[in-house]
C-alpha cells in the first residue's frame, strides 16, 4: 500500500466516536476518534460534542470536520489507527 494513493471513499457513523472508514484499497476499518478529540482545545473543541462530530464529511479523498476543514488528520494516520 502506498501512502501517496491511499484515500478514503465514504465513511458513516457507527456510535461515540467511532467512523467506519472505507478507503480506496477496498478496505475498510473502525476508527476510534475519542482520544484525538477529547484533545481538541479552544475554537476547535466544539467539534469534541458528539451532535458536532457526527457532522463529517468525505472531500477530495479526506475525511474532514467544518466548512473549512477545521479538523483533518491525514488519511495515512487514519489508515494506520494512529489518531491519538
Amino acid at each position: 500500500m502506498q501512502e501517496q494513493s491511499l484515500s478514503i471513499q465514504e465513511a458513516k457513523y457507527l456510535g461515540n466516536y467511532v467512523i467506519r472508514v472505507y478507503f480506496s484499497s477496498n478496505e475498510a476499518k473502525d476508527i476510534d476518534f475519542s482520544k484525538a478529540f477529547k484533545k481538541l482545545k479552544g475554537y476547535y473543541a466544539k467539534y469534541a460534542e458528539i451532535e458536532n462530530f457526527k457532522k463529517f464529511k468525505v472531500e477530495n479523498g479526506n475525511l474532514v470536520w467544518g466548512e473549512n476543514w477545521d479538523v483533518i488528520f491525514p488519511v495515512w494516520d487514519i489508515y494506520t489507527g494512529k489518531i491519538n
